[in-house]
């Protein structure tokens, strides 16, 4: 994926952001999710599994083939981690993640669950332009004190 076409990509998913608001979780994913993880991240849609089902639970998305190395848990574009004014750290604890929200804190602890079970080191738990990505210490299969990135938006993000 080339620099530039994956910034007017993200160009696109701001324009997106600022016509539709509210949006549901399946539109979320469907405009906003998908475009940044193949049209901007560059991954090729046949490593990318939806709805995975395994143990009696779906996943929003799973990729790498064979062996899955990314989970992304997608909320709906109105559910927002509300981060404090002021607030302007990229990489922190989760401490300090959950103690932001219990909305976050809820999708969080749902995603690292799902990557317990199925042994994938990366998640990211996103609502279409917020996104916080954190991995597993697979040495011990568990997540020790385990820091995550965010971003606040993809607006901001990118300037």
């Amino acid at each position: 994926m080339e620099y530039e076409k994956a910034k007017e990509n993200i160009i696109i998913i701001e324009r997106l952001l600022t016509e539709h608001k509210d949006l549901n979780e399946a539109t979320t994913r469907l405009l906003l999710i998908d475009t940044m993880l193949v049209d901007c991240l560059g991954w090729e849609k046949s490593l990318i599994e939806a709805e995975r089902y395994f143990s009696e639970e779906y996943s929003d998305y799973e990729l790498g083939f064979p062996k899955k190395r990314l989970l992304v848990e997608a909320k709906r574009e109105g559910i927002y981690f509300e981060v404090p004014a002021g607030f302007s750290k990229n990489k922190c604890d989760l401490k300090t993640i959950y103690s932001l929200s219990k909305d976050i804190e809820k999708a969080v602890e749902q995603s690292i669950g799902y990557c317990n079970k199925r042994g994938i080191p990366i998640s990211v738990v996103t609502n279409g332009h917020q996104y916080i990505v954190f991995i597993r210490a697979l040495r011990v299969r568990e997540w020790v004190n385990p820091g995550a990135c965010q971003a606040r938006s993809i607006c901001r993000a990118r300037r």
